[in-house]
């Protein structure tokens, strides 16, 4: 079994890396020559994609977001399965047709929101699915880390985080937000941008309401010093919350269950359609922090 890792920067590497330990080959493509660390990893790398071997079944899309689907329509091209890192675009253009594309040829389609596999994230799962706290009325949630920190290997000012804002790029909390409740039926959103070498908004804060009238209230930035990331959710006989620390195993977790899709053993737990319906929730608070109005789904 053999991987192609196409865009070999931090996250890039960590696939890398993570993919080495699981037993498997790996080749890499980038356009970049003097990319920090990467010798380290030890795999054959391509600059050019003429010179990609046409015979690797398996792609691992980790560029920025606005080449994915480029990418992935080469995947399905080469009929090679496909895990594509999140969000899956910067806009709708494309995704629908590359889904229903991928689902035609029965190629694998993972998008990399790995905090479904954080033991934390399943446990809050478990908690609301049992109803351990009864009926789930209110749920609050925060990540914030300072972009600079968060980017150390590259310049910050330049990263598609800063381009494209926190609200794409830090689009876990609406993935797991939906996973847990269901899906969204109104977003209200707040945001602006504290920093002004950045291009796109620092701040957000966003109010949902779930189809099951669960309320929701997420903040996301990128101007704290101090990582933070936590949960809480109120229910109707009790509350439960806690932080999340960083969790390098489940970006393993999420490789290992790539592998196992491939072997025909399970579906992903994030597919296609999912990736592309959190997409869909992050573009709407998108569109009403810019118009100020609450956008339906």
């Amino acid at each position: 079994m053999e991987f192609l890792v196409i865009g070999a920067g931090s996250i890039g590497q960590r696939h890398i890396a993570n993919l080495k330990k699981l037993g498997v080959e790996v080749q890499a493509f980038d356009t970049n020559p003097n990319l920090p660390n990467f010798p380290l990893l030890n795999v054959p790398v391509w600059g050019d994609w003429g010179y990609v071997p046409d015979n690797i079944d398996n792609y691992v899309i980790c560029t920025p977001p606005d080449s994915h689907i480029h990418y992935i329509e080469k995947a399905i091209e080469a009929g090679a399965h496909i895990f594509c890192e999140k969000p899956l675009s910067i806009n709708m253009k494309g995704v629908e047709d590359v889904v229903r594309r991928a689902k035609k040829k029965n190629l694998v389609f993972q998008v990399g929101y790995n905090l479904r596999f954080h033991p934390r994230i399943q446990m809050l799962k478990r908690v609301v699915a049992e109803k351990e706290i009864g009926n789930p009325l209110f749920f609050q949630a925060e990540f914030g880390f300072n972009l600079a920190k968060w980017r150390p290997i590259q310049d910050w000012r330049n990263s598609y985080t800063a381009k494209t804002g926190i609200i794409l790029d830090a689009s876990h909390e609406l993935d797991y937000a939906r996973w847990v409740f269901g899906e969204v039926k109104e977003v209200f959103c707040v945001a602006k941008t504290c920093n002004p070498e950045i291009q796109a908004e620092d701040v957000a804060d966003i109010v949902l309401k779930f189809k099951d009238g669960t309320l929701g209230n997420i903040h996301l930035d990128m101007v704290q010093n101090v990582y933070r990331r936590s949960y809480k959710v109120t229910g109707s006989t009790a509350v439960f919350g806690i932080p999340l620390n960083k969790s390098d195993q489940s970006y393993v977790a999420e490789m290992e269950q790539f592998i196992e899709c491939i072997k025909g053993n399970l579906p992903p737990l994030v597919d296609g359609v999912e990736g592309m319906r959190t997409l869909e929730l992050a573009l709407a608070c998108k569109e009403s922090a810019k118009t100020g109005k609450v956008v339906k789904l």
